[in-house]
């Protein structure tokens, strides 16, 4: 575990933790509970517990600041940081529009996503990178999916509502990955968005319509 603790003295004289780098705890694999300051916290760059699987507890030893700590999640306003499985299906919850690069890279485990949101939602670069995804159901719409966020999993089908840009790799590697659905969506598929994924069809329902850059 990894706990810091934060006094008068040292908020006095300026010696509180503010900042955490991506990647600082990468390859902690026996890493269960992490205490961090969230009240003065008030940057992660990217996700500093990458790869570290046994991740279990995020809590803050001094409140919540620009950085919250939510049932084990850590959020600023509506954008999900950092992502903590404690099973191998997570849901999203309804309120969040953006998750963050590398959000659930610690959560190697995972088999199920649903994402339950109610307003446009963005996935930025990485965010499931290689987490063991064969399922993801989105229940509304889908604006940018970033470069290689769903790379590396065994997604089988995949059906998006509203997107506006698939990105370099966004669902690459995926070897189990053949069916793809676009609903009400003006999608532009970047070079490689499937690249390794031997994907055979593509659908477009509704007001669809998709172009290859």
């Amino acid at each position: 575990s990894i706990t810091t603790a934060e006094n008068e003295r040292a908020n006095s004289e300026g010696y509180c933790l503010r900042t955490i780098d991506g990647f600082a705890f990468m390859g902690c694999t026996n890493l269960r509970s992490v205490a961090l300051p969230f009240a003065t916290l008030t940057e992660l760059s990217g996700n500093p517990f990458y790869n570290s699987e046994e991740l279990e507890q995020i809590s803050s030893v001094n409140g919540n600041g620009t950085l919250r700590v939510t049932d084990n999640q850590v959020y600023c306003v509506n954008t999900l940081v950092i992502a903590v499985a404690s099973s191998d299906t997570y849901t999203v919850p309804s309120y969040v529009t953006e998750i963050s690069p590398r959000a659930f890279m610690a959560c190697k485990n995972l088999r199920t996503v649903i994402i339950q949101n109610e307003g446009i939602l963005n996935i930025d670069s990485e965010a499931f990178d290689g987490t063991g995804l064969t399922s993801i159901t989105i229940s509304g719409p889908v604006g940018v999916i970033g470069q290689n966020a769903f790379r590396g999993n065994n997604l089988e089908t995949i059906t998006l509502t509203g997107v506006t840009e698939l990105s370099k790799g966004a669902f690459s590697n995926n070897p189990n990955l053949r069916e793809v659905a676009f609903n009400d969506s003006t999608a532009v598929i970047y070079q490689e968005a499937f690249s390794g994924s031997p994907v055979t069809s593509i659908g477009c329902n509704g007001n669809s319509s998709v172009t290859l850059n």
